[in-house]
């Protein structure tokens, strides 16, 4: 049975998941160029729907290079 220990933000729970798949050989394949266009196309339209609900300007940082 594998325990699952969730603390911190979503990113390190991320991080810590994919460093136990990572270290027991689990391996994802490249992803498609067109989903790569489609999330950054996503990314501009929540930036700019951002700024209308915020009312400034908003930049989405991630640490995924698209």
């Amino acid at each position: 049975m594998h325990r699952v220990d969730l603390r911190g933000a979503y990113a390190e729970m991320g991080r810590q998941q994919g460093l136990i798949l990572r270290e027991s050989g689990f391996d994802l394949p490249s992803p498609d160029p067109k989903i790569l266009h489609f999330a950054r196309h996503c990314q501009e339209l929540v930036a700019r729907s951002l700024y209308l609900v915020v009312g400034f300007p908003c930049r989405i940082r991630t640490k995924v290079a698209f």
